[in-house]
């Protein structure tokens, strides 16, 4: 699979985590999602968000590849988000020498999320009702 902008593994992380809420309904997931959501301004909705996305990447970087987007992922969770729960599954999750997780499923999951943000599918624009 071909490399990965940030952009493109931001909303890979966002499909990840909004198929994780869709399943468990979880506040602070959503409250995840919301913080990760983009503003017209093209800013993010909590204002750090990609800044520390982007410190969970390595600054310099323009492209990553799909493992380390998911590695990226695992520290941006744990980092910024450490008292969720799905920050102390990642914290715990076992991940093998080449750094994907040890549960296929998951892996496969992520692959899906890939293929989804690749295309271009993801809203992330804050929905304010």
């Amino acid at each position: 699979m071909d490399n990965l902008t940030l952009k493109e593994a931001y909303a890979a992380m966002y499909v990840f985590l909004e198929k994780r809420y869709n399943q468990t309904k979880s506040d602070d997931i959503g409250g995840m999602l919301g913080d990760m959501s983009f503003l017209q301004d093209g800013s993010t909705a909590d204002p750090a968000t990609w800044g520390d996305w982007l410190k969970s990447i390595g600054l310099g970087k323009n492209q990553i590849t799909v493992t380390e987007a998911y590695a990226a992922m695992q520290t941006f969770v744990v980092k910024c988000y450490s008292w969720t729960d799905i920050a102390k599954k990642f914290n715990s999750a076992s991940v093998l020498p080449d750094g994907k997780p040890i549960d296929s499923a998951i892996w496969e999951d992520w692959l899906k999320c890939i293929e989804v943000a690749k295309a271009g599918n993801v809203d992330m624009d804050l929905h304010l009702k």
